[in-house]
């Protein structure tokens, strides 16, 4: 499905999510930023004795503008922003894919009055949960329709172009994006070994700059700055170890879907199958409503 068939809210979260990872990253890089320019004018005040107090003054500054930037990161929040108009967006696109194809409590109905009643009461659910981000979302995007022609066109389709449709546009297309995260998070696997074994090389060399008196002030300096690097890469090498593990894992469960999906041959199955992998793929991240008597809010965890 394209961006422009998934309903309103889904494209006002998917808007506002891009806002908030954009906000977030541009003030963090600048924050590290000033922080290295700092480190810079501190490494000038080791060649020069005279002017200091500008110099102090300069990296005061900088140090003073980074901890302002990080403050506003922490009043804005905008990284959970970012990570719930995330969720939103998940709970909305499970919520379009079942209805798209006939499952949950859209299976039995076929009246498009009712299908439009159903998908707004459990949108409203949904919203429900994230109420704190509806002012945050995009105005120009919520104006747009809840369901679009192309969700009712899916709906009519017939059982084999329904399972086709769905093992190209939601097994496969997860497929492509996990593939891809998982090469991203390997290769920087691989920069950040790089980087730890040549912090440790240039720590040692330090040392031994040190022992034999070579540039006191300088090995010093380059001593605690080639530590400090390892141990961020440490913390790093660390970090996309788990997300590489973690996307090839998910590789690996829809291999099995594709190939459960394969085996389906008929409309309950069918059902059945897109109810139990929607449940897998959008958790932990998506909102769930179980139809039937249990009313309330569930949880998914693998």
């Amino acid at each position: 499905m394209d961006f422009s068939d998934f309903p309103n809210y889904f494209k006002a979260a998917s808007i506002a999510s891009a806002k908030f990872q954009r906000y977030y990253k541009s003030i963090k890089r600048s924050a590290v930023i000033l922080l290295i320019l700092a480190v810079i004018v501190m490494f000038y005040s080791f060649q020069h004795s005279e002017g200091l107090t500008i110099v102090y003054g300069v990296i005061a500054v900088l140090v003073a503008l980074s901890l302002i930037l990080t403050l506003l990161l922490m009043i804005k929040k905008y990284d959970q922003l970012w990570q719930e108009c995330l969720n939103f967006k998940a709970s909305c696109k499970t919520a379009t894919w079942q209805f798209v194809m006939s499952v949950g409590e859209f299976a039995t109905l076929q009246d498009r009055d009712e299908l439009q009643r159903s998908f707004e009461n459990r949108m409203q659910h949904i919203i429900k949960e994230y109420q704190e981000l509806i002012p945050h979302l995009d105005s120009a995007a919520l104006k747009q329709e809840l369901l679009t022609a192309k969700m009712f066109e899916l709906r009519e389709a017939s059982f084999e172009e329904k399972k086709s449709f769905y093992a190209q546009e939601r097994i496969l297309v997860l497929n492509d994006i996990y593939f891809n995260k998982a090469i991203e998070h390997h290769q920087k696997y691989k920069l950040w070994s790089l980087n730890l074994i040549l912090a440790q090389v240039f720590a040692l060399g330090a040392i031994l700059f040190l022992v034999l008196e070579i540039n006191a002030g300088w090995s010093i300096v380059a001593l605690v700055t080639m530590l400090l690097s390892s141990l961020v890469s440490w913390l790093e090498l660390q970090s996309n170890l788990e997300r590489k593990q973690r996307y090839t894992l998910a590789l690996r469960e829809l291999e099995g879907m594709q190939q459960g999906l394969s085996k389906v041959t008929l409309e309950s199955e069918l059902d059945e199958f897109v109810w139990d992998t929607e449940r897998l793929i959008s958790s932990p991240n998506a909102y769930w409503l179980i139809s039937g008597a249990q009313k309330g809010k569930q949880e998914i965890v693998v």
